[in-house]
């Protein structure tokens, strides 16, 4: 739900629409296609096609592991579906587990695409509020709120994921989301190989 505090509501509208469009326009079935529902208060929610499957943060909350193969795989082909949307010039700008839909044939699914690149920036520092989790995968720039998402944000996100399949924790543990974001901008990940045998072959 994206809240209009900065900006009025059509202008907010009018992005959100351009960015569905722009997916929409892939014609790529690994995208869930979206529309926004409006509300009486102020805001704009966007609602995703139906997926049968769980996302990536559930099946991470079971406890499950993939192995450095099946990772690799999988972000392979989000990389597959990031490279043709960033020929388009579209970015996703807020890649995370929960964004990650898996279907029962073991296929990928991405969501809330775009949607980020929609908030101004004075916006992003306001919703530090929301869960620590939500920030595990943010890049620097995005973190410091000194720039929207781009396609180099992406690929940092997509880092920060693989870490997390392979070692089966985000890269930086504890905190709250003012932390997370300064580890994001300067801390240091512990080595993969310490907390993986496979990260090690």
């Amino acid at each position: 739900v994206l809240e209009l505090q900065r900006v009025s509501f059509d202008e907010v509208r009018a992005r959100l629409a351009t960015e569905i469009r722009g997916w929409e326009s892939l014609n790529d079935s690994r995208v869930v296609s979206a529309d926004h529902v409006e509300s009486e208060d102020g805001s704009l929610a966007l609602r995703s096609g139906w997926v049968a499957g769980v996302s990536l943060a559930e099946w991470l909350r079971a406890g499950r592991r993939l192995s450095s193969a099946a990772a690799f795989a999988l972000v392979r082909e989000l990389i597959a579906v990031l490279a043709g949307a960033d020929a388009h010039g579209l970015v996703h700008g807020d890649l995370k587990p929960s964004n990650l839909l898996i279907t029962r044939r073991g296929e990928i699914r991405l969501i809330d695409c775009g949607v980020r690149r929609v908030m101004p920036g004075a916006q992003l520092h306001e919703q530090r509020d929301l869960p620590p989790d939500r920030y595990d995968y943010v890049a620097p720039e995005v973190a410091a709120d000194e720039s929207m998402p781009d396609s180099s944000s992406d690929i940092y996100s997509i880092g920060c994921l693989l870490y997390h399949l392979i070692t089966g924790r985000p890269p930086f543990l504890g905190g709250n989301a003012e932390r997370k974001c300064a580890a994001h901008r300067a801390g240091r990940v512990v080595d993969p190989r310490l907390l993986s045998v496979e990260a090690s072959h």
